[in-house]
């Protein structure tokens, strides 16, 4: 009868849930009718969200949107060459395997090695007590080590003096904006505080100064090398500018300096923040970074960064190791690591060993990168994780040096252990280029050779208004941050009593401010 058979349909179908629950919370495996069945679903719903992404109504909608701010030539680029990539990148992070086991319906795939409490467990149970750090202050004499560094150059190969630095797009005194002779919207010779990148010329003139007059005992170059025109970057113009400003370091008559230490910025990723950890489609850029600063690196650290993009190599006659850091590993707008944030190629398991064996050779330690880790713009696992690396080791790290805010500033880190302590502190370089509103400017820092402790440093700028009006190049002091900010030293001790005292003391805000803004005019 009807009853009857119903009554059977809904014993079947009582069944047969009840077999996928025992899969689910039980077996969990990848071959359960639960998983397999989660997958094809997620596998469907993947599919048809990237069909609606990128269909002709996407494309025209944020092509119009774009439009309303930018000429139509950038947005069609914007969208062949930006956001395409980013749409993909974003729907393969509905991924079956993270999803279904999410929601327990498959097996939980092995992609975080240490899930974050355990991680700081075993890493944090091995501090040693801190070391009260010697500082000297011997500027200029024969125990102190001289150290250059410089970041974010984005060297704009069209620059062209003349051309309007008022254009439609976003960046502008290029060759393909158009002429203008209102003289507050000119590009300069040397280059213009707007929204621009900086000319080749100017590059050249701060080797020359590099070489001639400052004469470092080594230099920290901190990545982002090409220029802002994000939307219409090819690998081959990307490599081009490296390849450029490693001639000059490398070749006569600015040879002189035997040790330089580069890493990747962001802007290296094409399109910008991209590079993908899982297959081969940015390996063009080791391939072609590595091949630019082979004369620089042992043997060892050129493989080394061939495979992972990072590198770590002992400064010639000295018990000083240089570590690089490769800062698409944890670059948050690098939609790649959506998937897994924590870490990609083993980087911090590879940057642990390196602590470690550093600590056994007894040796000093300077940490080089591109993005500071702050946890805003860079993924908060990694962020964690790196906190807790440099708490356990912070008696071998003596100093960490970041570019990519544009800024001349500053972060503090703080003990899991102690929250009100401070445990290190990483100088942000303030910026090479110009983009935007800055006046050009390094950073020259002074270490004692016998503790390889930091104890001052002092940034020189080209102020772009008079460089310009007199057509003549001169970098000057800007500050050193003893005198700058009345402190004897540039230790960890000043830098935290720096931060309790811009809450209060105006004069000291100001000056602070001032640096921060590159001295640009608008800086109040």
């Amino acid at each position: 009868t009807q009853s009857t058979w119903g009554y059977r349909y809904c014993m079947k179908a009582l069944i047969v849930l009840c077999i996928l629950l025992i899969e689910v919370w039980v077996v969990k495996n990848e071959t359960s009718l639960a998983c397999l069945a989660c997958r094809r679903v997620v596998n469907s719903t993947q599919h048809a969200i990237k069909s609606i992404l990128t269909s002709k109504v996407v494309e025209y909608t944020l092509k119009s949107v774009c439009k309303q701010s930018y000429p139509e030539e950038m947005c069609n680029l914007v969208w062949k060459n930006n956001a395409l990539v980013e749409i993909n990148n974003v729907v393969t992070m509905i991924d079956p395997t993270i999803l279904c086991s999410n929601v327990k319906m498959c097996s939980t795939p092995e992609i975080i090695p240490d899930r974050r409490g355990d991680y700081l467990k075993r890493v944090l149970k091995r501090t040693p007590p801190n070391v009260k750090k010697h500082q000297s202050n011997k500027i200029g004499s024969i125990s102190t080590l001289k150290i250059l560094a410089f970041a974010d150059p984005h060297v704009e190969y069209d620059y062209e003096e003349g051309r309007t630095a008022k254009c439609a797009e976003a960046s502008c005194c290029r060759k393909q904006n158009p002429k203008t002779d209102k003289k507050e919207d000119r590009a300069g010779p040397f280059g213009y505080t707007g929204k621009c990148d900086l000319p080749p010329r100017t590059l050249e003139h701060f080797i020359q100064t590099v070489i001639n007059d400052i004469q470092p005992d080594m230099v920290l170059w901190l990545g982002d090398n090409p220029s802002h025109v994000v939307w219409n970057q090819t690998s081959s113009n990307h490599l081009h500018g490296i390849e450029h400003i490693s001639q000059l370091f490398q070749h006569s008559p600015y040879n002189k300096i035997g040790s330089v230490y580069p890493v990747l910025g962001n802007h290296e990723g094409l399109p910008c923040d991209i590079f993908d950890f899982e297959g081969k489609t940015h390996q063009w850029v080791l391939d072609g970074t590595g091949k630019a600063w082979k004369p620089w690196f042992t043997k060892e650290s050129y493989e080394e960064y061939l495979r992972i993009g990072s590198y770590s190599q002992l400064h010639p006659d000295s018990k000083l190791r240089i570590i690089g850091l490769n800062d698409l590993a944890y670059d948050s707008a690098n939609t790649h690591l959506w998937k897994n944030a924590t870490d990609p190629w083993g980087l911090l398991v590879w940057l642990e060993n390196k602590l470690s064996e550093s600590e056994k050779a007894e040796e000093s330690v300077l940490i080089l990168t591109h993005m500071p880790m702050d946890g805003r713009m860079s993924m908060t696992e990694w962020a964690v994780r790196y906190n807790a690396l440099l708490e356990r080791y912070q008696n071998i790290i003596k100093g960490q040096f970041f570019g990519h805010n544009h800024e001349d500033s500053f972060e503090l880190f703080h003990s899991f252990i102690n929250k009100t302590k401070t445990i290190g502190y990483g100088t942000l370089v303030p910026p090479l280029g110009t983009f935007t509103n800055h006046n050009p400017a390094f950073r020259v820092y002074y270490m004692d050779k016998e503790t390889y402790e930091i104890f001052d440093h002092e940034t020189y700028r080209l102020y772009l208004k008079e460089a310009n009006l007199k057509n003549k190049a001169e970098w000057k002091l800007a500050y050193r941050f003893s005198s700058h900010q009345n402190y004897t030293v540039a230790s960890l001790q000043a830098y935290t009593d720096l931060v309790e005292k811009l809450w209060t003391e105006i004069e000291k805000t100001r000056r602070f401010r001032q640096m921060f803004a590159s001295e640009h005019e608008g800086w109040i």
